[in-house]
Parts: structure tokens; sequence; C-alpha cells
């Protein structure tokens, strides 16, 4: 026979296991729900041509802006690309939620700091640039670079890599908020190297109307320490989101080999 209490503990006993399963039923719709309303994301990325940079337009461009926007834009999310100077960039990516960054170099000290969506583009090769003309500047690796100075963009990939090397910003490095004028510098004599990927460097001199053979390249950094060029999302961002952006890059990369085979 079922006493008072025996049916006042299974009552209290069914109470419960109720109120667990409401609650659990509702932190799976809040979850849902928060992956689904997230429809609206920041893009930053940096003048870095002619991968990125601002178009007379107010619009931006580049072969990897072209890329981002293919790959967003299937994933039917609404975006705003802004360009700042790098370090800015960097930040906001660091410390905002929903923030795409692009395009980055992916690196064992940076693997923490985002929620990394690789390739988006072929490998870019970084080398350390010289003028033409100063024939006596004597380098063989990028140690010896530590007896000139070398101009570098402020937080990017190569500032951080040459400070690991020893290369101080007192010293060694002249720092600039962007790709351009650390060319402007050289050309001016004003600095002895910079790190430029080729197609950089091309660019901006043409935009100069300077002929690339002004410039000559003399250590390529990246051979021992290649880096992919990705975009990344901030670590504040849903990982359903980054999956679905991931999931798009992938598709799209698998489009463009099968055209080129």
């Amino acid at each position: 026979m079922l006493t008072r209490n025996t049916l006042k503990t299974s009552a209290v006993s069914r109470a419960n296991r109720l109120r667990k399963t409401i609650a659990l039923t509702l932190a799976s719709l809040t979850c849902v729900t928060n992956a689904a309303s997230i429809k609206t994301i920041k893009v930053v990325t940096e003048d870095w041509p002619p991968y990125n940079f601002s178009m007379p337009n107010g619009k931006v461009g580049g072969i990897s802006t072209k890329i981002v926007k293919a790959v967003l834009d299937k994933v039917d999310l609404n975006y705003d690309i802004q360009v700042f100077p790098w370090a800015r960039s960097f930040d906001m990516a660091q410390t905002q939620p929903n923030v795409l960054i692009y395009s980055i170099f992916r690196s064992r000290e940076r693997e923490h700091l985002f929620k990394w969506i690789c390739p988006l583009t072929q490998p870019v090769k970084l080398y350390l640039y010289r003028l033409t003309e100063k024939t006596n500047l004597n380098v063989e690796n990028i140690m010896d670079a530590k007896k000139y100075s070398t101009g570098v963009t402020r937080g990017d990939y190569p500032h951080h890599y040459l400070m690991d090397l020893g290369f101080t910003e007192a010293e060694h490095l002249q720092l600039s908020p962007d790709d351009d004028l650390n060319v402007k510098k050289l050309l001016n004599g004003r600095i002895d190297f910079v790190i430029e990927a080729q197609m950089t460097i091309r660019s901006i001199l043409n935009n100069a109307h300077i002929d690339y053979a002004k410039v000559t390249p003399v250590v390529e950094i990246t051979r021992r320490n290649a880096t992919p060029n990705c975009m990344a999302f901030s670590k504040q961002t849903a990982d359903s989101l980054v999956n679905k952006v991931r999931k798009s890059l992938h598709e799209y990369n698998a489009q463009q080999s099968d055209k080129s085979q």
C-alpha cells in the first residue's frame, strides 16, 4: 500500500524531472535561436594590394576580397567589409564578437587567437626587398638585416616574426600603418629594406608609375616558415556560424580546383 509520504516523494520526483526537462529544452532552443539570429557580421581587412584594397568608389576589391564575398554570399549573411590599418583590424577581431578578418597569415603564435578558416588563397611568399641600386647592402639571410633598418607594418606577420628573431623597434625596425608607406620610405631612402609579397610591391610600384626593376628581392623569409593565407573569426563567434563559413570556403575551393583541371 502506498503511504502519503511515498506519494508525496513520487510527486516531488516527477516535478523535479519535469523542471529539468523544461530547462534543457529552453537551453537548446536558446542556442538554436542565438545561432540562427546571427545574420550580420563585421568583416575587416587592410590595404594590401592586390589581395584586398579600397577602391575609388568606396568599395573593397582584391583577389582575397572576391573569394570572401563569394563564400559569405553563399551562407546568406549580411556583412559590411571595412578597411582599417592592420593593427586596428587585428584588435577588433580579437576583442569583438562576430568579426571576420582577412587576409591573415596563420602562425603558431596566432593559433589560439582566432577561429581559423583556411586556405583563402594560394600560399603567399614574402621577401626582404632593397633598392636595386643599393648593392652595398650585404644580406645573405634574414639575420644579416639586423645591421640595417627594415620597414614593417605595425602588428602584421613580418613585424611579429622579426621581433621573435630578436629585432627591436628601437634599433632595427621602422613601423608604418600600411605597406604603401613602407614602400615610400624605401624609395625615399629612409629605410634599407621592406618585407613584401611580390604581387603587393609590384602593385604599389605600378600605382606610383615606378618600374618593378627599381627594387630587388634578396631573401625569402617564408621558405622555412610557410604560413597559409586565411580568414579568421573572433573567438566570441558561434561555432555553428564558423562551421558554415568554413564549409562554404571548402566548397568554393573544390569548385575552383575542378575548373582548373
